[in-house]
């Protein structure tokens, strides 16, 4: 189970485990769920990100830089 980046509905991405057909803490609802930002701190619907789509804040965000 690799660590996947996740984007929430307002823009902040971070690591997740992302278990395709499968969900423990998330409410799945198709390719998205609603779960816990841990880079937010809030309740949001969460989708898988395209690090090719991500803008440079998102990516320092994600990868620490």
């Amino acid at each position: 189970m690799a660590d996947t980046p996740v984007m929430c509905s307002k823009g902040h991405v971070f690591w997740a485990n992302w278990v395709a057909g499968a969900s423990v803490t998330t409410i799945r609802l198709g390719p998205r769920r609603i779960g816990w930002c841990k880079s937010g701190g809030h309740v949001a619907m969460l989708k898988r990100a395209d690090e090719r789509e991500l803008t440079d804040e998102q990516r320092s965000e994600l990868y620490g830089r």
